[in-house]
């Protein structure tokens, strides 16, 4: 007699992930997110300085209408033509000057503007805008950056600042 005997082996499909492939691919998103979250956030940055460079160049015009219409710098609160305080003391006209940089959402910058007497003290022969990082953009190489009358575009703090104003302004 014979016997035929069949022996059948199961096959086990292998379903799923080991343990080394899942710890391989979440090595190489952490790698990846290492080298986009800065780079991001750099462009973030950039975006945001870019922003408040339009913006004070924007108010740097507003502030050439005004010395054409009242022959100085300085802001005219009673309406009688004559510039008769600093824009430190009282807070300029609504529409004409935001304060922060984006002028909605989230502020990056703060802006100020200064303005210097003439050497006989009167108020308003010059100015100075500043854009004044806070938040997050302060960690931005330029930090805070200037705007004056005559079109010096400057960055306050040189030696904080890790770039020089011609690369602030340019990049």
């Amino acid at each position: 007699m014979k016997c035929v005997c069949e022996i059948k082996v199961q096959k086990h499909e292998q379903r799923g992930f080991t343990l080394i492939e899942l710890m391989i691919v979440t090595a190489i998103i952490a790698i990846l997110a290492a080298i986009a979250i800065p780079s991001y956030q750099n462009h973030v940055r950039k975006a945001a300085r870019r922003a408040a460079e339009g913006d004070l160049m924007s108010f740097a015009q507003a502030m050439e209408k005004q010395v054409t219409v009242l022959g100085n710098y300085a802001q005219d609160t009673n309406g009688d033509g004559k510039g008769d305080q600093d824009y430190n003391k009282t807070p300029p006209p609504a529409g004409v000057f935001f304060g922060q940089s984006p002028a909605s959402g989230t502020a990056a910058y703060n802006l100020l503007i200064t303005t210097t007497p003439d050497a006989a003290g009167n108020a308003g022969a010059g100015f100075t805008l500043t854009a004044q990082a806070i938040g997050d953009q302060v960690n931005d190489p330029c930090g805070d950056l200037t705007l004056d009358n005559t079109g010096v575009k400057g960055v306050p703090n040189p030696s904080q600042a890790g770039m020089t104003a011609v690369q602030c302004w340019q990049q």
